[in-house]
């Protein structure tokens, strides 16, 4: 008989013996990774330290129950094909350290990988699935992490059920982790292959990443349940450098998520906070809920989001997301979770472990930027009648000023017992409790900032019921002067709501008395606030007439660039613009946009302001738009000489590149730098023999987890030419890639999870290339190095990508510094004084002056000459005899009468008695 087919009829005989598969992993596993922390860095003692921690933590009582050792752990096969671990690291071999992981209570787990290599370049699995899924079954191998590197030319379904059967076979239990990074959409065919499977690229540690990470999870509810999870990679709890509130987020969503639960930090170190986010029973039973429903979105808008997940008992776990910048006060209503509105439902805060109280017809609560409130919204038998609650100062949209001193007053009623106590609060936060009643339920309030105020009181009796008022909302105006008491910095964005205090001809002119928008503000001004992705406060109703009064600080008389962020249904709007009452650009058409809430930006270039505090006024010429903001920032101009720009590749939009004051700006889109062929912009100059290129890249557009932006090497301007580069990406960290030859693949080298702003740096010695990367552009950490051939001359500088073509992504960079060896112009004749050295000129820009540095070995006549490209002479630095040493002498940027002199490329002579030699300098101011 064929020795295949014989081996295939054993296997089909071994599968009808197997492990019941579906039996594991009926709720989400929960344990802890080596990756995230530790990467290749792992050992035996260490995993036992880990395993110690989970036991000793109280992660293992919370339900962490798995060690799983990630790569780096085998070395090679043994001459039978069996895989070998380390005999360094885990001197007592595998299966000792899964006996001691079990004497703990808790289960064990491996890694490997579908391809000939795992990622970290061990030994893969391909064509030895039978032999380690019969080798982890012998050891006792209680989960199975399967990776997806080097797997060229294979399908992956069919890779991952050869081992998904081969572990079948085994008479060991296995949870098999299928992890293919989501690239062929697993979850569409993983379910019965595998017991969880990656949805998307590596997580990092940072808030970009996993925002990225919680967006690509929309619509995969369908996907999940028992035996089978979508899994949005591990956690970075305690990992990287987020706020608490970044944690806590984090956390929540995956358990909300119904997402595997593998912790990736150091468990021996973590401190009591992290213990508290990872161990909180109330938030991890949502996530091991027998039910399994994923949890899913049901309101986006823009920055804050509404999440929730179906439970067991009928309750709804709820997360309020605030993606923002600043606090925000978010809502569920009873009818959007298949409740009456008329039902009195308990709500329970999972983060502060208790209970908030019953609400009628939604909840609300005030979320901190960057942050979630997580609750649990149930019907419930209340132990009692329902108090019933109502306020009766201050009135609805009723106006104070901030010195005013405020009353709240309540009428509270329990029909079956008594009232406690009643508590107010604004924007969620608690200003009092009265427990004292007399008469009613009151406390007074003095605020200190203005701004829209939700005040609401809750009532306890005396079973613990506690209920909610109705909410009103007041509004506490500014005293005069602009919004928030400060006037605006520039450059910033002034949001078209952030107009002046101070009322009706101070702040603002308004054709009626009446807020048409109802939003925000109480006063004469049209405010609305549009919802979806973008949302924003805007003034709307604008009529012909009207103004509104801004003051900003400006810090330095210069050129700027004004843009106004408008919408149109008509197109014929028109406004102008006054700096304290002199027009600066005359009547300004605005475009039409197609809707009232859909923004484009009219962009008044280089307008010519000066410093210091000023008032800065929007009159509307005739109406028919909406005014969203204006921003202020100096202009961009052109890329000074010699650096040139151009898109590299096919790019499907054409990118860009200026300089803001001391930033680059530079726009790209593309599909990647990456494979045989790039589409990105760059930002370049030529460059001769060693050098570096260093940066800081600012921010950079989040259009892919993987825009990128960074300093290359190129050989040649052509989209297949070998290249090196140390980027930052959008949401996966920093790295050094490279192609080694043109037209062939690219390789890649991950740094940090860390995200803009952020240093990188790439230097050249002979065709050596090396990465690196820096919190703070002074202490440099290496990513790696590689070998490429490359010509004498190549192509240095920045480059952006969008990593999503016909997207446009925007990179801003500074402190840009390159030091290079640039060519002489004319031939060194100085061969009689060997020793004799002229330090390379460097480019630097920005700097007002330029360095000349050079060694003497002998007393001798030296004479220095600047002159520009003409070969004019722009001035004698000096004509002196010298004694043999080092010297440093400085051009200071003018010429031979003190003036001072343009930008630009000029040539620094040094005559030495017979002999002459001249460098290239840039001079940028």
């Amino acid at each position: 008989m064929n020795r295949h087919i014989l081996f295939g009829l054993l296997f089909s005989i071994r599968l009808l013996f197997c492990q019941t598969f579906t039996d594991l992993a009926k709720t989400p596993p929960m344990g802890w990774n080596s990756w995230n922390r530790f990467g290749c860095n792992v050992s035996e003692q260490m995993i036992k330290e880990m395993a110690d921690a989970m036991v000793s933590s109280g992660l293992k009582d919370a339900g962490y129950q798995y060690i799983v050792i990630d790569d780096c752990w085998q070395v090679s096969r043994d001459a039978d094909g069996t895989i070998v671990a380390d005999p360094t690291r885990f001197p007592s071999g595998i299966a000792a350290l899964a006996e001691y992981i079990h004497g703990l209570g808790l289960k064990f787990g491996l890694y490997s990988c579908a391809g000939t290599e795992t990622c970290a370049g061990r030994p893969g699995s391909k064509g030895y699935e039978v032999k380690d899924a019969d080798t982890y079954a012998a050891w006792k191998v209680d989960y199975l992490k399967y990776d997806w590197c080097n797997t060229s030319g294979q399908n992956s379904q069919t890779s991952y059920k050869l081992m998904s059967d081969a572990l079948k076979a085994t008479d060991w239990p296995i949870v098999f982790s299928i992890c293919e990074w989501g690239s062929t959409q697993p979850w569409t065919w993983a379910q019965g292959i595998g017991h969880l499977w990656r949805t998307t690229g590596d997580i990092q540690a940072n808030w970009a990443s996993i925002m990225s990470i919680l967006d690509q999870q929309v619509g995969l509810e369908q996907y999940a349940g028992p035996g089978g999870w979508n899994d949005p990679d591990m956690l970075e709890v305690g990992n990287g450098n987020l706020t608490p509130g970044e944690y806590r987020a984090h956390f929540s969503l995956w358990c909300l998520l119904a997402a595997p639960l593998m912790a990736g930090n150091d468990l021996r170190t973590m401190p009591d906070d992290i213990i508290t986010i990872m161990t909180n029973r109330e938030v991890l039973a949502v996530n091991q809920d027998s039910l399994g429903a994923q949890g899913y979105k049901i309101q986006d808008n823009g920055d804050d989001e509404v999440w929730i997940k179906p439970m067991q008992d009928s309750s709804y776990a709820v997360i309020f997301l605030n993606r923002g910048q600043t606090e925000k006060q978010m809502k569920i209503d009873w009818d959007m979770i298949g409740f009456s509105n008329a039902d009195f439902l308990l709500v329970r805060d999972l983060w502060k472990i208790q209970d908030v109280g019953y609400f009628q017809n939604s909840f609300t609560a005030t979320v901190p930027s960057h942050d979630i409130v997580m609750t649990r919204i149930s019907r419930q038998t209340p132990p009692g009648e329902i108090p019933v609650i109502s306020l009766k100062l201050p009135e609805d949209s009723t106006r104070f000023s901030v010195s005013d001193d405020i009353v709240f007053d309540a009428e509270a009623i329990d029909a079956d017992g008594e009232i406690v106590q009643v508590s107010f609060t604004a924007n969620g936060k608690v200003l009092g409790t009265d427990t004292v009643k007399t008469g009613g339920w009151s406390i007074s309030w003095q605020p200190d900032n203005p701004g829209l105020y939700r005040i609401q009181a809750f009532a306890t009796d005396d079973s613990s019921i506690t209920i909610a008022s109705q909410p009103v909302n007041i509004y506490l105006e500014p005293g005069a002067g602009p919004y928030y008491g400060s006037p605006s910095t520039i450059p910033a964005v002034i949001e078209a709501e952030d107009y002046d205090g101070g009322g009706e001809g101070t702040g603002y002119h308004d054709s009626d008395e009446i807020n048409h928008g109802g939003q925000y503000r109480w006063d004469g001004v049209d405010l609305s606030l549009s919802a979806g992705e973008n949302s924003s406060y805007y003034v709307g109703w604008l009529e012909s007439g009207e103004w509104l009064n801004y003051t900003i600080a400006i810090p330095e008389a210069g050129s700027y660039d004004i843009s106004i962020n408008s919408a149109s249904v008509t197109g014929t709007g028109k406004c102008s613009v006054e700096l304290n009452g002199n027009d600066l650009a005359g009547s300004i058409q605005l475009p039409l946009t197609g809707g009232e809430t859909l923004w484009k930006e009219t962009i008044l270039p280089e307008i010519n302001l000066s410093a210091g505090v000023q008032t800065l006024k929007l009159l509307v010429d005739e109406a028919g738009f909406n005014l969203n903001s204006m921003e202020i920032d100096y202009s961009i101009k052109t890329l000074p000489q010699p650096w040139n720009s151009m898109d590299i590749g096919q790019t499907a939009v054409k990118g860009s590149a200026g300089i803001r004051k001391d930033k680059y700006i530079v726009t790209a889109s593309g599909a990647d730098i990456w494979g045989n062929s790039d589409e990105f912009y760059y930002v370049y100059q030529q460059m001769q023999g060693d050098g570096e290129i260093s940066a800081c890249v600012l921010s950079l557009d989040d259009t892919d987890p993987w825009s990128k932006a960074g300093v290359m090497m190129r050989n040649t301007l052509s989209a297949s030419s070998a290249h090196a580069m140390t980027i930052v990406s959008s949401a996966n960290g920093t790295a050094f890639q490279r192609r080694t030859a043109s037209a062939t693949a690219s390789t890649h080298t991950a740094g940090t999870g860390a995200s803009a702003p952020y240093w990188v740096k790439l230097t050249r010695t002979g065709n050596r290339f090396y990465g690196y990367e820096s919190q703070d552009g002074l202490e440099w950490q290496r990513i790696g190095a590689e070998s490429i051939n490359m010509n004498e001359i190549i192509y240095v500088g920045l480059a952006v990508t969008a990593h999503h073509d016909g997207l446009i992504c925007q990179a801003q960079f500074n402190d840009v510094n390159l030091k290079t060896e640039i060519p002489d112009i004319i031939p060194d004749r100085l061969n009689s004084i060997e020793k004799f050295k002229l330090y390379p000129l460097y480019p630097n820009p920005f700097n007002s002056t330029l360095s000349i540095l050079y060694d003497l070995p002998e007393e001798t006549d030296v004479r220095i000459t600047i002159y520009d490209l003409l070969g004019k002479k722009v001035k004698i630095l000096e004509d002196v005899k010298k004694e043999a040493g080092q010297y440093h002498t400085v051009w200071d940027a003018t010429d031979d009468q003190g003036k001072k002199v343009a930008s630009g490329i000029y040539l620094c002579k040094i005559n030495l008695e017979n002999n002459t030699l001249v460098r290239k300098a840039l001079l940028l101011k």
